[in-house]
């Protein structure tokens, strides 16, 4: 078993979870996009970042979801810093996104109160890489992939031509 401190609370967790699980077992609730319970943690969204000290080292934020548990460690999961991120962070995600419900609903629990940034061409994938890695993990077919590099990226097939390795299950949309 580990023992680390979240938010003030002596904690025990056993060995190999993250501090996103060890988190959520503890009842503290942590915002995420890219993570899913069945599949291996990605760290992409950046929306579970919590501040973490370990032996004495100054406090640093990490993606909790793809941390592992510490002996020792003290985690902030509601710090001024933490807060900031995650409410940058969305602010970032809705520029892009900022017509789709649920998207609205993640930036008004951060306390996003204005969105300064907004994409011409509005698109409400988020690039949160769930569908293709359930294509690869679940279904280990990889039918799709993120494409392209910095604002051009999105999901497709590789090459953007139709995909013969499909088999149509919509694991992708699910």
């Amino acid at each position: 078993m580990i023992h680390l401190t979240i938010d003030g609370k002596p904690v025990e967790v056993p060995e190999s979870r993250s501090l996103l699980e060890a988190c959520r077992e503890n009842g503290i609730h942590i915002p995420t996009l890219c993570y899913h319970p069945a599949l291996e943690p990605y760290g992409a969204c950046r929306l579970c970042v919590v501040e973490v000290s370990v032996g004495g080292r100054k406090p640093r934020l990490v993606a909790s979801c793809v941390y592992p548990c510490e002996e020792g460690a003290v985690v902030e999961t509601h710090s001024e810093k933490v807060v900031r991120s995650r409410r940058m962070t969305a602010e970032l995600i809705l520029a892009g996104s900022y017509h789709t419900p649920e998207m609205i609903a993640l930036g008004e629990e951060l306390g996003v109160d204005r969105i300064r940034f907004k994409l011409e061409d509005e698109n409400a994938c988020v690039l949160c890489g769930l569908c293709v890695r359930a294509c690869k993990e679940i279904v280990g077919v990889s039918a799709i992939s993120v494409i392209q590099r910095g604002i051009a990226k999105k999901v497709s097939t590789p090459f953007e031509v139709t995909s013969s390795r499909c088999i149509g299950c919509g694991t992708c949309v699910l």
